[in-house]
């Protein structure tokens, strides 16, 4: 049995008041093991809050762009026949301000990198 305490259930409320609830609602479905990554992810929730600067975006990208290059670089690499690109706005982790550039910075190394001359498909 998993005791999910009091206190997690109301920081997780606090945190997002509709996770939360919609939380409480599920629970009592899950499985055992879904309820304990549950409870084990509360200490998640007092992590601070960080949107990134412009600046640490673009060092990411490049830190990006250098990662596959390398990747693409090793004798024996092939190139991706799809790629998947997550966006995580709806949720809220990525701030909605900050996504398109994020999004058009991803579109431009991998074309870059892949040597694309037009994206093939697109679904947002």
């Amino acid at each position: 049995t998993i005791n999910v305490s009091d206190n997690f259930l109301h920081l997780y409320s606090e945190t997002n008041a509709h996770y939360g609830r919609e939380l409480l609602r599920i629970l009592p479905v899950l499985s055992m093991k879904s309820r304990q990554l549950i409870v084990n992810s509360g200490s998640l929730l007092l992590l601070p809050h960080h949107c990134s600067t412009e600046e640490e975006i673009r060092t990411m990208m490049i830190d990006f762009e250098s990662f596959l290059f390398r990747m693409m670089s090793a004798p024996d690499a092939i190139p991706p026949r799809f790629i998947t690109i997550a966006k995580s706005t709806d949720d809220g982790y990525t701030p909605p301000q900050q996504a398109t550039l994020i999004y058009d910075f991803v579109i431009q190394i991998i074309m870059k990198v892949f040597q694309l001359s037009e994206q093939i498909c697109v679904v947002v």
